[in-house]
This record gives C-alpha cells, sequence and structure tokens, in this order.
C-alpha cells in the first residue's frame, strides 16, 4: 500500500500496477498517456490510485473536483463508480498471479483488469451486497482514507453511476490460464439510435413485434457481436432461466443463431440479416456510379484526342512529326536548350497540344508544360491556341 518500488519488487516479484490512455485510432500509436512502474515514482498502490482517479474522471463532461482529504467534493456518481471499480481491481487482485493490474481508458469505455478469480459465484456478484475480498488489510486501508465503501456496495455503486446515464451496463468477463478478472464500462447509450437503426434496416416489420427484453437482447448482439444468458442477467434483472427462453426464442424465429452449448452457450445476429451485406452492396452501387462516370470522362477525352490526332494531322504529317522527335524519345539527357529546339521544330507548322507532344517525345505532358511550354509561351518563342483561357483541357501550342 505505502512501499517502494525497489522493495515491492522483491517481496512480490509479480507485482505490476499500468494504466494505458488509448485515444488515438493510428495502430502505431500504443497509448496516448501512461503510469506503469519506471523508476520515476514510489510505485505503490496509494499513489497509483492518487495519480490514476483523477486521470479517469479528467474527461468526464460532469463536475469533479479532489477535496482536501483526496476523494470525495463535487462527485458525482459515475466518479464513485469509476473510483470504487478502480479500488475494486486493486483490493481483489492476486498479486502473485501474472500480469499485474492493467487499468485502460478508451473513448468510449473505461477496462479494469486484475489477476485472480472471483471468489464468490456470478449469482452472488449480480445481487451484490456480498463481498469476499482477496486483500482486506488493503480494503479496510482505502476505507479508511475514504476511497473505498464498505464491504459489499461496491459492484451497487458502479451500476448506479452507470444507470444514471443510461449508459449500457457494465460488462464482467472472468478467464482462465492466467487467471484474470475483467470489468468493461461502456460509455454507450443504453439503446443507441444508430443500433436501433440498423436493426430496423435488417428486420423490417418485425422488428416492431419485439418485446423491450428481446430488443435488448438484439442491441447487445449488435454492439458487442454477441449476447449470451450471463451477459443479458447483467443487463436486466431477469432469472437465467427466463433469458435462455427469450435468447431460445429468438433463435427459433431467425433472428439469432446459437454458438456451443450450455454454459458456454453464445448467441450472434442471424447472417440473413446482416447489414454488412447491405452496406456493402450500397458502396459496390455507389463505386459502379462513379466507374460510368470516370467512363463518360474517358470517352470525352478519347473523343478530343481523335479529333486532334486524326482530324487536324493528317497521317504522313504526323509520322514527320514522329521522325523530328525519335532522337529525343531514345535520349533522356538532353540539354534544357536543346529540348526547347526540338519544341520548336515539331510546333513550326502546326499545333499541337501538350498531351501530343508528350506522346512524341515520350514525356510526360505535365512536366513539359510546366519546365517548357509555359515558360517559352512567357518569352515569346510559343504562342497559345486560346489566350484567353490558358488552362483549357486541349489547348495547343504553336511557334510564334
Amino acid at each position: 500500500m505505502f512501499g517502494r518500488e525497489e522493495t515491492l519488487r522483491e517481496t512480490v516479484p509479480r507485482y505490476s500496477v499500468d494504466y494505458r490512455e488509448k485515444f488515438s485510432d493510428d495502430p502505431e500509436i500504443r497509448w496516448t498517456d501512461r503510469l506503469t512502474l519506471d523508476g520515476t515514482w514510489s510505485g505503490n498502490l496509494f499513489q497509483f490510485y492518487v495519480r490514476v482517479v483523477q486521470k479517469l474522471s479528467a474527461d468526464l463532461k460532469l463536475p469533479f473536483q479532489l477535496n482536501t482529504d483526496l476523494f470525495r467534493k463535487g462527485e458525482t456518481v459515475v466518479h464513485e463508480a469509476i473510483r470504487e471499480a478502480l479500488v475494486n481491481a486493486l483490493i481483489h487482485a492476486d498479486y502473485l498471479g501474472q500480469g499485474g493490474v492493467i487499468i485502460e481508458k478508451f473513448k468510449d469505455r473505461f477496462e479494469f483488469s486484475n489477476p485472480g478469480t472471483l471468489l464468490i459465484s456470478f449469482d452472488q456478484l449480480l445481487l451484490g451486497n456480498v463481498s469476499e475480498c482477496r486483500n482486506k488489510s488493503l480494503q479496510t486501508m482505502f476505507t479508511m482514507v475514504g476511497a473505498a465503501e464498505k464491504a459489499g456496495s461496491g459492484i451497487d455503486k458502479i451500476r448506479q453511476g452507470w444507470n444514471s446515464q443510461h449508459w449500457r451496463s457494465p460488462m464482467f468477463r472472468e478467464r482462465m490460464q492466467p487467471d484474470r478478472v475483467l470489468w468493461i464500462l461502456p460509455m454507450i447509450s443504453l439503446i443507441p439510435n444508430e443500433s436501433l437503426l440498423r436493426l430496423k434496416g435488417r428486420f423490417g416489420t418485425k422488428f416492431q413485434k419485439f418485446t423491450p427484453l428481446e430488443v435488448q437482447a438484439l442491441v447487445t448482439a449488435d454492439l458487442e457481436g454477441w449476447v449470451d444468458n450471463a451477459r443479458m442477467r447483467q443487463i436486466t434483472s431477469e432469472l437465467a432461466t427466463d433469458m435462455t427462453k427469450l435468447l431460445q426464442k429468438l433463435v427459433s424465429i431467425g433472428v439469432l443463431t446459437q454458438d456451443g452449448q450450455g454454459r458456454w452457450t453464445r448467441y450472434r445476429l442471424h447472417a440473413e440479416f446482416d447489414s454488412v451485406h447491405k452496406e456493402i452492396d450500397s458502396v459496390h452501387k455507389e463505386i459502379d456510379s462513379v466507374h460510368k462516370e470516370i467512363d463518360s470522362v474517358h470517352k470525352e477525352i478519347d473523343s478530343v484526342h481523335k479529333d486532334i490526332y486524326k482530324n487536324e494531322i493528317p497521317d504522313i504529317e504526323w509520322n514527320e512529326l514522329i521522325k523530328i522527335a525519335e532522337s529525343t524519345r531514345q535520349n533522356k539527357r538532353l540539354t534544357h536548350k536543346e529540348m526547347e529546339s526540338v519544341l520548336l521544330n515539331l510546333c513550326q507548322k502546326h499545333w499541337l497540344t501538350r498531351r501530343q507532344l508528350g506522346e512524341l517525345l515520350g514525356r510526360n505532358d505535365d512536366g513539359l508544360r510546366s519546365r517548357f511550354l509555359t515558360p517559352m509561351v512567357e518569352h515569346g518563342f510559343l504562342r497559345l491556341r486560346y489566350p484567353e483561357k490558358p488552362n483549357r483541357a486541349d489547348q495547343a501550342y504553336t511557334k510564334n
């Protein structure tokens, strides 16, 4: 609780606490802020708590200010929930386990992860007011400094805080090998409008017939990728048997599909109604539309090219121009004056566009215009066919 990092590492070799802030969408940026054992601070749980609780609450659009006793002034139920989740991870962690305590803050959620397993049943956890703390001395000390509530009330505080904002219910997960407990606190509306719109698009008129609990199950599957009995009981106060019946009903009418059996059963939205396919089809239609527009532009360009190449310059004269430019096509290292001389010879008798000149010389037409044609017009060596509109796509040049 109050030790120094070097002592902690000696007595508890696997001791580790880590705060990570991940706000960037750039995969190259692993985190935008981090606090871990790096030798710049004491590294004990009390200092970790004091620093991290403020970082977690910093961006909430709710009033918050630490009192002289560090904890209570201006605190809302959401701040209480975050504080309880942090303390919960610290006092229930198995510091002899793997991975250490990891606290992560994202744009849309908080994640609290600690080594160890749950010491009470899942049903007891849902009922609340029941606690079996792994580190009772830590719990007592956090309670005495005002950072923790009485035993068993922390989970209730977390739920109350999230319910007050109509956010999706906190998600609990227990993992094995290595043993870890994970709490996810999503800052997402219980039933977001965008999710409802997606589901209405999937199911059409059928969606109007679903009960509120069925809608909640479908929204959960849409937002979180899947839904199961345990997750529905975290969101609602319904019995396990009722949740199983509800989910099986949604499978029977073809809106959910079942993965696994028994306690490992998960349910996903039926692929038949997959909105991703509709979005992909929509994108394909847009791409096809763009391709049609591009084809139309290409046809116009081809038409211009045909007019320029065939109608204005006879084949015999075009072949003569090819001969004049032949040495230039083979030599990519002409001096500036040599290139100007070739251009003047080509434009001696004809109006030639930059595309024609690029074709004849084997050069990029944009580069020809910027490096030679425009300067030669400005210095009076060449003149424009359409001087009033110098940027015309079919602009042509001839010797002045």
